[in-house]
């Protein structure tokens, strides 16, 4: 899977993205593309290499970037799934003790 297959893959949870990272990766992936085309047009040699090891530099930076937010997605799930579980003991243990039931005054 090369990085424009992972950052479609990754568009579709936008709302994980903060609109300055998901600037910042599209940013990568247009000057990585634009450095390829120009590489692609270089007749001397030496150009085309310096254009390739600029794209490469730019979709690694794309990478990481999203690796950061597959990194963080899966850090808050961990976290969320803990909240969850922590509340769902709490509130069985809150039953079994008769804390947090309604009593009925005089009953």
């Amino acid at each position: 899977m090369d990085v424009y297959d992972m950052a479609t893959r990754g568009l579709r949870w936008e709302w994980l993205w903060g609109d300055g990272m998901l600037e910042r990766l599209l940013g990568h992936l247009r000057y990585a593309v634009s450095l390829k085309e120009c590489s692609a047009q270089a007749r001397n040699p030496v150009e085309r290499q310096l254009f390739i090891c600029l794209a490469s530099l730019h979709e690694v930076r794309a990478r990481k970037l999203m690796q950061q937010v597959r990194n963080g997605h899966q850090s808050n799930l961990a976290s969320r799934k803990s909240q969850i579980e922590d509340f769902k003991g709490g509130t069985s243990l809150r039953a079994a003790s008769g804390r947090g039931m309604h009593r009925r005054a005089g009953g």
